[in-house]
């Protein structure tokens, strides 16, 4: 068998049992080394492929594919810095729990470390934020090679999906001629057995301790409490912490990015943020225990709660088995099924509680009054950027998904999302960056009728060039672009008592027009002066496809004093009930 042939063969075998595995979406960046692999994907018709030439942005948008779809998707790209413009994405992944298959394609052993152009060490690139890195076989006919190579398949789609989820980087070597033969009849089904994958893999769930299981369940009917969801990839395990709830009479505080604040339930308390602004709620609603399901939420104030209550007892639940507290205060680590454990909980016999139905009381009146002041104070002050985000969530359809860049607009999502809308929101919050948001955003597309995606300028500027796939992918995404001229979150953190150099190192204006990038791209462009006028625009996008963009522009100073003075309102509304109290 010649050179080409084993060559078409080999990968030919790896993207079968990788298609046979579950995997669906392809995104390729071009080169040369990695043309076997290009090619073949291309060719199977087994995969959703997607093209960008910036492996930056396409390693974000992968992200956002897999966020979205819970699913591993598979990068490739040539050898050399192509692979290096993948690492911002994978340490998203890695940090998010997100499934990514990495394949870098590389030189063949006799070509490295011996100054071969575009040839660099690709050996373990990505390091500990990989779960397992593989330097594969040369394509090769000997009686093992195809076993081989779908095993690796296999292996590399149960790793990256096995609870905590993560990446997995197979580096290729390749050698010339690197174009595979597209004639030949087998070329995916070459070395394959009959039956569906050449090595299936289950996962189970891991079954409650039922010594935890007793522990928690006395705190829960002894004491008063809460239970905390912070962000989490998927809501399999909503209805299980609701019935959690209503056993016991706590509330749940749920971030946005739970996908639990969209679920219409009594017990949910989405303004626990604002709510804990004030010193009055603070002392009154002190919880004795904290279950906490999903990452550390957003909330600064929330997390303030945690490290200031040291006598609370804090259980964190998590069906992975890494160390997810960063306030060094949680008093019981439980690794297990989060609905296994709800279940267990709920099934005991409980005895009623007063104290945490007038606690759960307490916490639903100063939800409402966050509600009710929000709505009318953000209606008053459209120069505030929260109205934006009133108006965004009670315009938009149900079944939509908002994007959410970091900075500001997280924490506004935070703050101003309190309807319980039927949405999911997503953002990138495992290392918090702002690069890669538009990418990552249209990724999430791909799986959603309607994308939202809300941006401040800087992050805008950040990834421009993942505009680029919008049109190339015949993608729809309306970007709200929060224009306040920088960086607005600095505004409210202690650099900028620091007038001197406030405006060079943190402010940094850009002063760009960005209508001829979005033209670029072929996107549709509105600028908004008057934020009042934002429900127009929105209207006027919302039946159209194709990327469109709604430019607000907003002034950073008194989008702060207007933040301040609602959060003075309701500090001083809610520390009036609790002294009453």
């Amino acid at each position: 068998m010649d050179h080409r042939d084993t060559l078409t063969y080999f990968i030919g075998a790896f993207i079968d049992e990788l298609a046979k595995a579950g995997v669906g979406d392809v995104v390729i960046s071009p080169g040369s080394r990695s043309t076997p692999l290009s090619v073949l994907f291309k060719d199977s018709e087994m995969f959703n492929t997607y093209l960008h030439v910036d492996e930056r942005s396409a390693a974000f948008f992968a992200l956002g594919i897999a966020k979205s779809k819970q699913k591993p998707v598979v990068l490739v790209c040539t050898s050399g810095s192509a692979a290096a413009n993948y690492f911002p994405a994978i340490v998203e992944a890695s940090h998010s729990r997100i499934p990514l298959l990495v394949i870098t394609a590389d030189r063949p052993h006799e070509l490295r470390d011996v100054g071969a152009p575009q040839a660099m060490n690709q050996t373990d690139l990505y390091g500990s934020f990989a779960k397992w890195y593989v330097d594969t076989l040369l394509p090769d006919t000997f009686d093992k090679s195809y076993a081989y190579i779908r095993t690796v398949a296999n292996r590399a789609v149960a790793t990256a999906s096995t609870k905590p989820e993560g990446v997995v980087h197979l580096n290729m070597p390749l050698r010339e001629p690197l174009l595979p033969n597209l004639e030949l009849e087998e070329k995916f089904t070459y070395g394959a057995k009959k039956t569906c994958c050449h090595t299936n893999y289950y996962s189970g769930n891991r079954i409650p301790n039922m010594e935890a299981v007793q522990r928690l369940g006395h705190t829960l009917e002894s004491k008063s409490g809460i239970i905390l969801c912070g962000p989490e990839n998927n809501d399999n395990y909503v209805e299980a912490i609701l019935k959690l709830s209503e056993t016991y009479n706590l509330p749940v505080l749920a971030d946005p990015l739970s996908h639990v604040r969209k679920y219409k339930h009594d017990n949910i308390i989405s303004g626990y943020d604002t709510i804990l602004r004030s010193e009055g709620a603070k002392k009154a609603l002190k919880p004795e225990f904290i279950i906490r399901f999903g990452a550390m939420p957003v909330s600064k104030f929330l997390g303030q709660l945690l490290e200031n209550n040291r006598q609370s007892e804090v259980f964190v639940v998590d069906s992975g088995d890494e160390w997810r507290d960063p306030t060094l205060e949680a008093s019981s680590m439980i690794y297990t099924d989060e609905v296994a454990l709800c279940e267990a909980l709920s099934n005991l016999e409980v005895r009623e509680h007063e104290t945490q139905m007038n606690t759960l009381n307490q916490w639903k009146y100063a939800n409402q009054t966050i509600i009710n002041i929000a709505e009318d104070f953000c209606f008053t002050h459209p120069e505030m950027e929260g109205y934006i985000y009133k108006t965004l969530l009670d315009n938009i359809e149900d079944g939509s998904a908002v994007f959410v860049s970091n900075s500001m607009p997280i924490r506004d999502i935070d703050s101003f999302y309190l309807n319980n809308k039927d949405i999911d929101v997503f953002a990138n919050r495992g290392v918090n960056g702002i690069d890669g948001i538009i990418s990552t955003s249209l990724g999430v597309s791909t799986e959603y009728t309607k994308t939202y995606l809300v941006i401040g300028d800087l992050a805008f500027f950040h990834d421009l060039n993942g505009l680029y796939l919008a049109n190339a992918n015949n993608l729809s995404l309306t970007v709200i672009l929060i224009n306040n001229n920088g960086g607005g979150i600095f505004s409210f953190l202690p650099q900028y008592g620091e007038k001197k150099h406030f405006e060079a190192l943190f402010g940094t204006p850009l002063n760009v027009d960005f209508s001829h990038g979005v033209k670029m791209y072929g996107g549709n462009y509105i600028k908004v002066d008057n934020p009042e006028n934002f429900n127009e625009a929105l209207q006027q996008t919302s039946k159209q496809e194709g990327l469109q963009v709604i430019e607000i522009v907003t002034e950073r100073e008194t989008n702060m004093q207007l933040h301040r003075e609602f959060w003075s309102i309701v500090s001083d509304s809610l520390n009036g009930y609790f002294q009453k109290d």
